[in-house]
């Protein structure tokens, strides 16, 4: 039977690493939506630019002004891609790391569940030793008190 120290040990190690875990994740969900709202902001610009060009406005324009317009275009769009880039990895990161609290919590019950399998079975090893021991007393009790005994 494992040493109740040790096994109170294992269960502090276990919440330790499921808190750490937890903290992982947290950390991975808060890089993820930060670079949710980046992309957000960069689609609601490009959006916003498309709709304010000079071009888009039916106003004449330079070829000079075209092609500022156009670079500036594929450079938010760019941009654009390397966000979502960014939001797919940190995605991947954040269900790696719910994940990995998942099993640390799995974990973590585990040893819980032992700990109160090992403390009913030591409660009830205590109430059969009780028992035996109130059996006894009253065994030897009757034994005293038989036809035939001198009850002193």
């Amino acid at each position: 039977m494992m040493d109740p120290a040790l096994l109170k040990l294992l269960l502090q190690r276990a919440a330790e690493r499921r808190d750490e875990a937890a903290r992982r994740a947290a950390a991975a969900r808060r890089e993820r939506d930060g670079a949710d709202r980046t992309l957000r902001s960069l689609k609601d610009y490009r959006d916003e630019s498309l709709g304010r060009g000079p071009a888009r406005g039916g106003a004449a324009m330079g070829v000079e002004q075209l092609r500022a317009a156009g670079r500036f275009d594929g450079r938010l769009l760019e941009a654009i891609t390397q966000q979502h880039l960014q939001w797919v990895e940190r995605s991947r990161e954040a269900g790696a790391r719910d994940a990995e609290l998942l099993e640390r919590q799995r974990r973590l019950k585990a040893l819980q569940t032992l700990a109160e399998r090992r403390e009913r079975a030591a409660l009830a090893l205590a109430a059969r030793r009780e028992q035996r021991g109130t059996d006894e007393h009253a065994l030897q009790l009757s034994r005293r008190r038989a036809p035939g005994k001198d009850p002193t």
